[in-house]
């Protein structure tokens, strides 16, 4: 069936309102018209609009880095208020954020939408039956995986005691505009993410017949619910998807053959760790100063503490480790060396100690010097388990998954509150405040009638 759309400038609408009103209507006069699977697919290949500017705002918001005043005070107001964890007005207008994260993961989502809708429309041969599964494996993926990266900084911690009444998303499951869309529990969100990665997962191939990092294949399916399983702290679930994502990909970069003095370390498309590609951008690189004791906590033969950091001329650190390659793009897509993290903390809650050691050390392989290297060990769980979690912390920096990661660690006690310096004063966020929900723009909230995370 042939439908015309108008492609660039629809999908640049903010969809997730009622009716139809919309926000950030960018048009574009382009037509595009969808009459076979090749038009579909090239919706998913569109990188621009699929891969780059993920959700980027629980990254400033968390404790990865600090900034000096004097870059502060050069901010847009809502990049200066998710840094001081403000509640309200921190995406208005006027605060120049009006194209947000938000609008960014819905515009996927509309796209996504767009796919699922027109795939069964086109005209494909039985031949091509393999290819129309694997491009609505690509649309529940982009739709799922969207969610949960909004979900993680919107909403608050998944806790099974509460998620039925915590507030999650607006569930957007078709491109009709006119379909009024009431924010779903925490519970609704991720059952409907975890069933479109679910989906993903069955019908996307193991091996692309082109290997591309840039559309996911049956190993970012599992990645993903691995991600979700573990923000909900069900880790049998999240032990069982990162190990069939390590079936499928387990190779790890050697980072004694990488240049620790090379400005950026990595090489965009040259990770064979990566597993699906997506970034986002919050500051400039040399703006994002390193935590000194995170950086300390680095031992001398891990050369990550060369490879990931390049000190400044103030004798701070910034970040140069993105496996994205370009300085400020901080890569945030699931990666190999996640996956191994993710399975050896589930092993070690599972008092499977030998296991979890033997991940982790299977990591530590590839990233200290080769000529000192000591593999870890541990006696119990419990020092098993705060190995993996200190370990996480060096590893993933600025991947998009520390804010996730003190939600949820938080709610097993770990009590982890953030502070910052800025402006004379000291801004503190306690552990599990409501705050860690990140408000929704307020031009959303008007226009689709949301309630707003409670304070």
């Amino acid at each position: 069936m042939k439908k015309t759309i108008t492609l660039l400038g629809v999908l640049m609408i903010l969809w997730s309102t009622s009716c139809k009103k919309y926000l950030d209507a960018k048009s574009d006069s382009k037509l595009s018209t969808i009459t076979s699977l090749a038009d579909v697919q090239s919706l998913l290949d569109g990188y621009n609009d699929i891969n780059t500017n993920q959700v980027g705002c629980s990254d400033f918001s968390s404790d990865d880095f600090y900034l000096l005043q004097a870059y502060y005070d050069t901010r847009r107001i809502y990049y200066q208020r998710l840094y001081t964890w403000e509640n309200s007005g921190v995406f208005a207008n006027t605060a120049g954020g009006s194209d947000n994260d938000w609008s960014s993961a819905f515009r996927r989502i509309y796209i996504a939408n767009t796919v699922l809708e027109n795939v069964d429309k086109v005209s494909a041969p039985l031949t091509e039956s393999t290819k129309v599964n694997d491009v609505k494996g690509q649309g529940y993926f982009l739709r799922g995986y969207n969610y949960l990266q909004l979900v993680w900084a919107f909403s608050k911690a998944y806790s099974s005691e509460t998620a039925n009444a915590d507030l999650g998303l607006p569930l957007r499951l078709s491109t009709d505009f006119n379909q009024e869309t009431p924010r779903s529990s925490v519970q609704q969100t991720y059952d409907q993410l975890i069933q479109d990665l679910k989906r993903a997962a069955a019908l996307l191939p193991v091996n692309m017949a082109v290997p591309n990092p840039t559309r996911p294949g049956k190993a970012a399916a599992y990645g993903a619910l691995a991600r979700a399983y573990l923000s909900m702290r069900d880790y049998p679930h999240c032990l069982a998807y990162a190990d069939s994502s390590l079936q499928i990909q387990s190779n790890l970069v050697d980072y004694n053959q990488l240049n620790p003095n090379a400005s950026t370390t990595f090489t965009l498309f040259q990770v064979p760790e990566v597993i699906y590609i997506g970034y986002h951008y919050i500051a400039s690189a040399s703006s994002m100063k390193i935590d000194s004791n995170l950086v300390r906590s680095y031992e001398n033969n891990d050369l990550r503490k060369k490879l990931f950091y390049a000190a400044s001329t103030d004798n701070s650190f910034i970040f140069k480790g993105s496996y994205y390659g370009q300085a400020g793009a901080l890569f945030d897509g699931p990666a190999v060396d996640e996956m191994y993290l993710m399975r050896a903390e589930c092993y070690a809650r599972a008092g499977n100690v030998e296991k979890a050691l033997a991940d982790v050390n299977t990591l530590l392989k590839y990233r200290m010097d080769k000529t000192n290297f000591v593999p870890v060990i541990a006696a119990a769980p419990a020092e098993t388990l705060s190995i993996i979690l200190q370990e996480r912390r060096k590893e993933l920096i600025f991947r998009g998954l520390r804010w996730m990661d003190i939600k949820r660690l938080n709610l097993e006690g770990a009590n982890i509150s953030l502070t910052r310096h800025i402006n004379n004063q000291v801004y503190t966020l306690p552990a599990n405040s409501p705050r860690f929900a990140i408000p929704l723009p307020d031009d959303i909230l008007t226009l689709g009638g949301y309630t707003q995370n409670p304070y």
